[in-house]
């Protein structure tokens, strides 16, 4: 009981911090359960990333039933998915409200403005993740890499490298979703075989 209530809450906090989309989520959850508890691996998150992406339903909801139901099974997955929409559903309601009656008001542009830029550079956040998951051998290290600039040089771990196959699917996979209009489950179900296929034959 008392797992489900922190799971609950702990998932409350991110659905009420949420602002801009289900890929904002993932710097969260990455925080939370890669860099602090250790709960995943980086390369497990990235599974849980990829299912959350092949699963119908949003990225944020599918990823906090997956995460609550390995804590706790499926009381877990309830309380960490209803912990997720309960801040949303009470936010967008009142930000309904107000938008609708102050939306011409200068200072409900200007929050406007300023939670999409925040927005944005959380995508930016999620993006990098998603890259020190796939592209590359391992998580970005900003920090080496801002120290190393500092010292007046720039040098990378020796086991930093671009995984060039990874690359090549990623690229692919964005040509494909711009220049072509690609649904987005035709690309999933695209890039799934085509890595499944790399994962055999490699």
């Amino acid at each position: 009981m008392m797992i489900n209530l922190a799971l609950f809450l702990q998932f409350a906090h991110f659905g009420a911090l949420c602002f801009g989309g289900g890929y904002v989520i993932i710097p969260m959850l990455y925080h939370a359960f890669v860099e602090e508890t250790g709960f995943f691996t980086p390369a497990e998150f990235g599974n849980l990333s990829s299912l959350a992406q092949m699963t119908p339903g949003a990225v944020s909801v599918n990823s906090a039933t997956y995460i609550g139901y390995l804590q706790n099974g499926v009381g877990g997955s309830l309380a960490a998915t209803i912990g997720l929409v309960t801040p949303t559903l009470i936010l967008a309601t009142l930000a309904i409200y107000f938008l609708k009656k102050y939306k011409d008001t200068l200072w409900i542009q200007g929050i406007l403005k300023g939670t999409r830029l925040a927005a944005l550079a959380m995508v930016f956040s999620a993006v990098f993740i998603f890259l020190g998951m796939s592209v590359f051998s391992m998580p970005i290290p900003f920090q080496e890499i801002a120290k190393s600039v500092l010292n007046g040089s720039f040098s990378l771990p020796d086991d930093f490298r671009i995984n060039v196959i990874e690359t090549i699917v990623c690229a692919l996979a964005v040509f494909l979703s711009y220049k072509t209009r690609f649904s987005i489950t035709m690309l999933l179900f695209l890039s799934g075989v085509v890595g499944g296929l790399l994962g055999v034959f490699m």
